[in-house]
């Protein structure tokens, strides 16, 4: 199942070529398939005939636009034959990429391309283009619909592959391991993040194995994504799942399992290839259990991880605040705008060139930030001890950056993200690096958060997981985990 559809030109037309789900690429057709006209072609088109089966398809496309623009009635006939249209097109347009050697664009981006390239030629220099300009709006709807449908289609897979993870109490080992089989890539590699994971898992096998010892050592008594946004440009998306583990084996040789039950929050970001539809990478960054707390941390370390459960997923409808506060649909594009608009500029914000008077447009004044791993604000900010509040307030939020500021130079970068309108959610991935303005201390530092926002577009909480060197408080940064302990 093509997935990433990314946006090229062919060589040999002036509309992209494209890959969707529904059709396959063929061989380059040597003569021009019998998709459907329109029973009344237009005489009023001024391509010429050219040879080659893309140009007669172009001429056929135009001859249904001009069709259209003599106003007359249009019911489904004509509606079905500009789709098959369309995809005749697109079809064609794939071939001749893909025996240029070149990537295939997304539908939404060939539909706009098709129809301005095509109805373009249907306007005479100097005639009046308030129909192209009509009509264009129109197409850019469509545009934003079938990007909506890709990622509908994107976050129903990955929410496949969260529940089929911890689904092995309840189908067993073996089935599990067949499904996820099928939906990862022999080359999968599932990164560390440095701080419960430590070395990164390459292939398959090395996956399946992992997905052994995890169940080994916790039963999932609960695994749910209650969060999903996806990126189709990249073929990433994010899901945040909700869990309960119980301890039912040991974390390590000789040791005994406790039975006790931990809860907690983790993101996992998920990269998929734009072909075969498998997962080619993954990255999990998971709160602590207690028992790992215990074997990870160093003596009089400190650890107090949000709890995300009961202060940050009844906003998302979990739990028995759920008919109460979930929020309500908005499917709305420029509301997702506005979303992603207010994420950059919050990871913007870190850098010390930005204009922090910014974060009045982005914040909710009433901002709550969350620190999942219970680690990074812990020994900094003892007034908050047993809280993992990292910053409460929008001002507290500009303190803490302006701080920063004051001792560094930052430079803070974006790598991937995505938002989810309809449950007012969004991921990021940002990369940071700090260089000390009266000292030559430096460091780097990566996270991974879930933000939640208002009707206005503002973010309201933000559960962090910061990536740091944390050699304080675990021991050897994590260097005790053995490789693939948990995924």
């Amino acid at each position: 199942m093509a997935l990433r559809e990314q946006q090229v030109v062919a060589p040999d037309t002036a509309h992209a070529a494209v890959q969707t789900d529904a059709v396959e690429a063929p061989p380059l057709p040597a003569a021009e398939p019998s998709a459907a006209p329109s029973s009344e072609p237009s005489s009023e088109s001024s391509v010429e005939e050219e040879e080659g089966p893309v140009r007669k398809r172009r001429k056929k496309a135009l001859d249904l636009l001009a069709y259209a623009r003599r106003g007359q009635p249009r019911g489904k006939l004509w509606l079905v034959k500009v789709i098959g249209q369309l995809y005749a097109d697109k079809a064609v347009a794939d071939a001749v990429a893909d025996r240029a050697g070149q990537q295939r664009s997304a539908m939404p981006d060939f539909i706009f391309t098709w129809h301005l390239n095509s109805v373009l030629a249907l306007f005479p220099e100097g005639e009046d283009a308030q129909p192209l300009v009509r009509s264009s709006l129109v197409m850019e709807g469509l545009k934003a619909v079938f990007s909506s449908l890709v990622k509908e289609s994107l976050k129903a897979v990955f929410r496949k592959f969260v529940e089929t993870w911890g689904s092995v109490a309840s189908k067993g080992m073996d089935a599990v391991k067949k499904e996820l089989g099928d939906m990862i890539a022999d080359e999968c590699t599932f990164k560390a993040d440095g701080v419960l994971y430590t070395k990164d898992l390459k292939g398959k096998a090395a996956i399946m194995q992992a997905l052994e010892r995890e169940h080994a050592k916790y039963e999932h008594k609960t695994y749910y994504p209650v969060a999903v946004a996806a990126d189709d440009t990249h073929n990433i998306a994010f899901v945040g799942v909700a869990w309960e583990y119980k301890n039912v084996g040991p974390l390590k040789e000789g040791a005994q399992p406790s039975g006790n039950t931990s809860r907690g929050f983790s993101i996992k970001q998920l990269t998929f290839h734009p072909r075969s539809g498998k997962l080619t990478e993954s990255r999990v960054n998971r709160q602590m259990t207690a028992e790992e707390q215990q074997e990870l941390l160093a003596p009089g370390a400190k650890c107090q991880p949000a709890d995300v459960f009961g202060d940050v997923l009844p906003k998302l409808g979990w739990g028995a605040q759920q008919a109460s506060e979930q929020n309500p649909p908005v499917a709305d594009a420029e509301f997702a705008e506005r979303m992603s608009s207010s994420l950059k500029t919050w990871v913007q914000c870190w850098s010390s060139d930005a204009d922090l008077d910014q974060l009045n447009k982005v914040l909710d004044p009433a901002l709550m930030a969350y620190d999942a791993y219970g680690l990074h604000h812990a020994a900094d900010k003892p007034q908050r001890e047993g809280h993992a509040i990292s910053m409460m307030g929008r001002d507290d939020a500009r303190a803490a950056i302006e701080g920063l500021h004051k001792k560094f130079t930052d430079r803070n970068k974006l790598l991937s993200s995505a938002v989810n309108p309809d449950q007012r959610v969004a991921f990021d991935h940002w990369k940071g690096e700090a260089k000390g303005k009266d000292s030559s201390a430096r460091f780097e530092a990566e996270g991974v958060d879930m933000l939640l926002f208002n009707a206005e577009g503002q973010i309201t909480t933000l559960v962090q997981f910061d990536m740091q060197d944390y050699s304080k408080q675990l021991r050897g940064a994590a260097a005790a985990a053995p490789e693939g302990r948990n995924v």
